[in-house]
């Protein structure tokens, strides 16, 4: 709560009454209460769920990648069990021109 108070004065400068004002900010606070708590939960969450950091061991021939029990498993599988990903596939067009040269 903040409480303020300004005097009101009268012709001959005396005091005659005073105007008092009370600000509640209980639901502000509570509000910013809130919001840091979010802002910590986040956090918490985003430094739980960033494993993707340093170095990964990558096969050159058939990307797929060794986990930390030194399994292997395909770059989706690998990065869908890290992460909230799901993957759609597709082909670009330098490898549509390599694996299907007869159409261009």
């Amino acid at each position: 709560m903040i409480f303020d108070a300004v005097p009101v004065f009268n012709s001959s400068g005396e005091i005659m009454a005073a105007i008092e004002t009370l600000h509640d900010f209980t639901e502000f606070k509570q509000i910013e209460l809130k919001k840091e708590k979010m802002i910590s939960v986040l956090n918490n969450h985003i430094s739980k769920n960033m494993p993707l950091k340093g170095y990964v061991c990558i096969c050159s021939s058939c990307k797929d990648m060794r986990n930390k029990d030194g399994l292997w498993a395909s770059l989706e599988e690998y990065f869908s069990d890290k992460i909230d990903l799901q993957f759609s596939h597709g082909i670009c067009p330098k490898c549509v021109r390599r694996l299907y040269p007869t159409h261009f």
